[in-house]
């Protein structure tokens, strides 16, 4: 405990907001300023929203997940409900270096500490996850993701090389609410992480070559396709199918995810943001590495 607090004490204590839950400030919140990026946009709930939006979000969920590897039960639950119900303005100025002060955090303090962090959680959403999905009926969490740069294919070829390079900063630097992404020798990737509405992290593994239990049919108009199901303790628990097209400039993704139907109806459409907020800063990463 001693260790994991002097970690997060050091690389997570300078996080923007970290103490205030996302107060803005009196002349409102700031902007993110980094390097030229492909413009984004993501489409939830029908309506298109700026990436302020999406850095808002995340901006919000860093401080949730500092707390909770901090082991502060009550703030991060607070901040949870903040970041859920309030949805305060929120400074996203230093969210980049934010989010990759977090995940390195994460890697210092090791992948056993991290799982201990959540160890809880773990055991809650273990328990309870295959009994939702034992009635085998899904909804689906939806976005679409626009970017001006880049291509349907190479971002989709991208996406498959990250996975299978496995590199632990490509997942945790993606979204606050990811502890650990690792693939295994066989393609399977082990994901634990914060769903949606989820106040809990949850484990599965993502069988990409698994396109039986795919919940979403195909859409002919997203030609690309990354497809498979998720899988906890060997119950089927979701599925996910990732698809994209190329417009006149740029790509749009069209992203997926299957959950139990008996999960409340907030842990769908909150995971639309987690989807916009790891696709997005994936999308950046993808047009950065590739120069496109």
């Amino acid at each position: 405990m001693k260790r994991r607090t002097m970690i997060l004490g050091a690389a997570v204590t300078g996080l923007s907001g970290a103490t205030s839950f996302g107060a803005a400030s009196a002349a409102g919140p700031r902007r993110a300023s980094v390097d030229p990026v492909p413009v984004l946009r993501a489409r939830i709930g029908g309506r298109w929203r700026p990436r302020e939006e999406v850095l808002q979000w995340e901006a919000r969920r860093i401080q949730v997940a500092a707390r909770k590897l901090r082991g502060e039960a009550v703030g991060a639950l607070l901040g949870d409900l903040d970041a859920l119900v309030l949805r305060r303005a929120t400074s996203t100025a230093d969210v980049v270096r934010d989010r990759r002060r977090l995940a390195e955090s994460k890697l210092e303090m090791g992948d056993d500490a991290v799982m201990r962090a959540v160890s809880t959680d773990l055991a809650v959403s273990g328990a309870v996850t295959p009994l939702a999905a034992a009635v085998g009926r899904w909804s689906i969490s939806h976005i679409e993701l626009a970017s001006d740069r880049g291509s349907a294919a190479g971002f989709v070829r991208w996406y498959r090389e990250m996975v299978l390079r496995n590199r632990p900063m490509d997942g945790l630097v993606a979204c606050p609410d990811h502890y650990r992404l690792a693939t295994s020798p066989d393609g399977g990737q082990e994901v634990v992480e914060v769903t949606g509405g989820s106040m809990l992290a949850s484990r599965f593994v993502v069988a990409y070559d698994d396109a039986d239990h795919v919940s979403v049919p195909p859409d002919p108009r997203y030609p690309r396709r990354i497809v498979g199901s998720a899988n906890a303790g060997g119950t089927v628990i979701g599925s996910v199918s990732h698809q994209a097209r190329d417009l006149r400039r740029g790509f749009e993704l069209s992203l997926n995810v299957a959950f139990p139907r008996t999960l409340p109806f907030w842990f769908v459409s909150e995971h639309r943001w987690h989807l916009a907020c790891e696709f997005s800063n994936w999308v950046e990463a993808y047009a950065r590495e590739s120069g496109v």
